[in-house]
């Protein structure tokens, strides 16, 4: 794989996802715009996410119940993990290569990325 078709590759997946990210977005705002949200907000006092919406599981599960919040929600998680993704494509296209510097080097960033995703951190 050339440096060329690399670039190539790592353009079009963060392209790829962050397209799906935003549209996924537009659908939840769309639903929720026509599905009778209050027409005038609280601003006074602040409501979280809903239980069901602060886990990745219960995001999907809302996500394809058809639920407005948690498609746009789930575009969140899309944009989120899009530079992850990133990563492993690049870790890949480098294992592919033989690149074992650099590869053992990106390894070591995904590793971080996934491991402060899961924790929090």
């Amino acid at each position: 794989m050339t440096d060329k078709r690399l670039e190539l590759l790592i353009g079009a997946t963060l392209r790829i996802g962050v397209i799906a990210a935003a549209v996924l977005a537009a659908v939840g705002g769309g639903f929720l715009l026509f599905s009778g949200v209050p027409s005038k907000p609280d601003f006074g006092r602040f409501l979280g996410e809903p239980a069901y919406l602060t886990t990745v599981a219960g995001i999907f599960r809302s996500a394809f119940s058809g639920n407005a919040r948690g498609i746009i929600q789930l575009g969140l998680v899309v944009l989120i993990s899009v530079p992850i993704v990133r990563v492993a494509v690049s870790l890949a296209a480098f294992a592919f290569r033989k690149d074992w510097l650099y590869s053992a080097v990106t390894a070591v960033v995904l590793a971080l990325l996934v491991v402060s995703l899961a924790t929090g951190r």
